[in-house]
């Protein structure tokens, strides 16, 4: 009898327990197919299961400065989107506490173009899977780190408000924006892969790259890149702030732009393809000056648009081509390669462009290489060949046509314009009335 009666007090002691045991432990967040909104607000929350859907219209997420969302291994969390354009109908991953992705889990955040879901991070977030979003997330506030072991697959993310996003494993920008601004910090440890969309570092934001950045996109820079590993570029960077650093760059196709107040600083600049060029002719055209060795390949080019300087505060070797804008031949400022080094020329071509300066000018001209190309030595002259851009020097185009040569001695390229055989013709005729005229007014 007493057994019973200890028995039954203890099972009833373990009901009484039971709902304090279910609190305690770690729990799956639910419910599943989530339309309401879910609140993590303890330690101990996790998804195992394999998806775990949040859903459009709409369903949220919310993890507090107390709560922690952990994706285990195995599991997939989709953050779910409606199916009507520009409705905001998009599930909501809102964290403001920690949400940890493991190695092996997987977290979708939806979306197509001008509806999706969202994922915004306020507080702590580690990825150690793959984290694939297709619309946007948001990592804001000088609260915010965003740590990626993993994988992250991105079309739109932004780095803002003085937030850190930290790479040690693989980044992707799959084709849309990725934004690092008003004084956000993307520090990259792993791969940083920008293929194919627009990657903006904003003035009063830094990128640090220490591993690999292929950029097969565009770069903007407008503040400060620092590179101390690898920076393989086949698309276009353009910068009006600072790229410094220790590392390398190279370039094996593309386009590297320097607008105007720009400064890159490498102990090596190796543009094997594609064009390093000053931006010319607009707004952002003017002076722009690269700190390190540059070389130019055979196929790659350098172009100095007008009206730019180009200063290079170390050695040139040039295998590649040189192009010096001439788009006002007759103006006091032209366009200029300063190299505060030696240049060692080994082939290529010197192009002097003169762009819309047209045949219709008819008139002669001379261009000296060295009042473009300064340099403390240059070696190599001898080897290099000479061309004109933007002139007719077709003879059989049957109008007014330019001949050029070059004094190899002097490096003195001499235009001469050779008129159309109508205007020969008419400037004959015209002699000869004067002739004429002379002639009537002797008699």
């Amino acid at each position: 009898m007493k057994y019973r009666t200890i028995s039954f007090i203890m099972a009833a002691a373990t009901l009484i327990m039971i709902p304090f045991i279910v609190h305690a432990s770690p729990y799956q967040i639910a419910p599943n197919h989530n339309t309401g909104t879910i609140t993590v607000d303890t330690p101990d929350v996790y998804n195992s299961l394999s998806p775990f859907d949040n859903d459009y219209g709409r369903g949220i997420i919310n993890i507090t400065s107390t709560g922690t969302l952990t994706n285990n291994s195995g599991a997939i969390l989709n953050n779910n989107y409606g199916g009507i354009p520009f409705t905001g109908s998009g599930a909501l991953l809102q964290n403001t506490g920690t949400l940890i992705n493991n190695s092996g889990a997987t977290i979708n955040n939806y979306g197509v173009p001008y509806n999706g879901a969202y994922l915004i991070n306020n507080a702590t977030m580690i990825n150690y899977g793959t984290l694939n979003n297709y619309f946007y997330m948001g990592n804001a506030g000088s609260s915010a780190t965003l740590t990626n072991y993993g994988e992250l697959n991105t079309n739109f993310l932004s780095n803002v408000s003085s937030a850190v996003l930290n790479n040690y494993g693989t980044l992707t920008n799959l084709g849309d924006d990725m934004e690092n601004s008003s004084g956000g910090t993307l520090n990259n440890y792993g791969l940083l892969a920008n293929s194919g969309g627009t990657l903006f570092n904003r003035s009063n934001s830094a990128v640090n790259n220490y591993g690999t950045f292929n950029n097969s996109g565009t770069l903007h820079n407008e503040g400060t890149l620092t590179n101390s590993g690898t920076i393989n570029n086949s698309g276009i960077v353009t910068n009006s702030g600072t790229i410094t650093g220790t590392g390398n760059y190279i370039q094996t196709a593309g386009q590297t732009i320097l607008q105007k107040g720009s400064s890159l600083s490498q102990p090596s600049l190796g543009i094997q393809g594609g064009t390093l060029t000053t931006s010319g002719n607009d707004a952002y055209a003017g002076n722009s000056t690269i700190t390190g060795n540059v070389t130019i390949g055979s196929d790659a080019t350098l172009h100095v648009q007008w009206p730019s300087t180009m200063t290079i505060n170390g050695d040139l070797y040039c295998s590649g081509n040189l192009m010096f804008d001439m788009y006002a031949p007759w103006s006091s400022f032209q366009t200029q390669l300063d190299i505060n080094g030696n240049a060692y020329l080994t082939g290529g071509t010197f192009t002097f462009n003169f762009g819309s300066w047209s045949t219709g000018w008819w008139t002669d001209y001379s261009l000296d290489a060295d009042d473009f190309l300064l340099a403390d030595s240059i070696t190599g002259w001898d080897t290099i060949s000479y061309n004109i851009a933007g002139l007719n020097t077709d003879s059989s185009k049957g109008y007014g046509y330019y001949t050029f040569a070059v004094d190899r001695d002097t490096h003195i390229l001499t235009l001469t314009y050779v008129p159309e055989p109508t205007t020969m013709l008419l400037l004959g005729l015209g002699l000869m009335g004067l002739a004429g005229v002379r002639r009537k007014f002797q008699k």
